[in-house]
């Protein structure tokens, strides 16, 4: 049997302030919270096992998060209404889960460029492409049209995934030249709940 049969995927809120806290540290924040639910975690493979779970969408330091996402992988099911109290009891009141499911979610982002007057979606931009370096320093391509698919609405821009290629939004506006600092308000969708992002400024 595969061990990493079992993922789910738990929605939890960060504010006050742990939003000055980095993905790094949240990492481990989580890493030992996740040891002491006891729960049938999965580890990886190899020399040195780590137990596998992961932020796959990385939330800007300074920002508020309302519905951000932690995969977790384990040996067996467990019953998702008891995971989010499982959590909660190890976790500041800044950082709560919300309710867990099974399997993965991939997040819609919804921008609202309120200070963008002027700014127009390139016509090129499905061949544009963005540059991502992986851990072992080697840079790939990403051509946009092949992992996302984005459409601008008056002064807001949707940006939604095709793909298991985790791109991040701030890069992808970089690329088309809208400059994420005249971003007043972003939001994130997933599964119908929507993740306000406030910047601390």
């Amino acid at each position: 049997m595969n061990e990493l049969k079992y993922k789910y995927s738990l929605f939890f809120q960060k504010d006050g302030l742990l939003i000055f806290l980095s993905q790094l540290d949240l990492m481990r924040l989580f890493g030992r919270v996740l040891q002491k639910t006891k729960l049938p975690v999965a580890y990886s493979q190899g020399f040195n096992p780590h137990p596998r779970y992961a932020l796959p969408y990385p939330l800007p330091v300074g920002c508020v998060g309302r519905a951000e996402i932690l995969e977790i992988y384990l040996t067996r099911p467990v019953d998702t209404e008891t995971l989010p109290a499982l959590f909660n009891q190890y976790l500041p009141p800044e950082l709560k889960v919300s309710r867990a499911v099974f399997g993965a979610v991939a997040p819609a982002y919804y921008f609202r460029a309120a200070l963008v007057t002027d700014w127009l979606l390139p016509a090129d931009w499905p061949d544009r492409t963005l540059e991502k370096k992986n851990k072992k320093g080697r840079i790939n391509h990403y051509r946009l049209g092949d992992h996302v698919r984005l459409e601008q609405k008056s002064r807001e821009l949707f940006i939604r995934p095709l793909s298991d290629k985790v791109l991040k939004a701030e890069k992808i506006c970089a690329l088309l030249g809208l400059d994420t600092e005249a971003i007043d308000d972003i939001f994130r969708e997933v599964e119908g709940i929507v993740t306000h992002l406030d910047y601390a400024r």
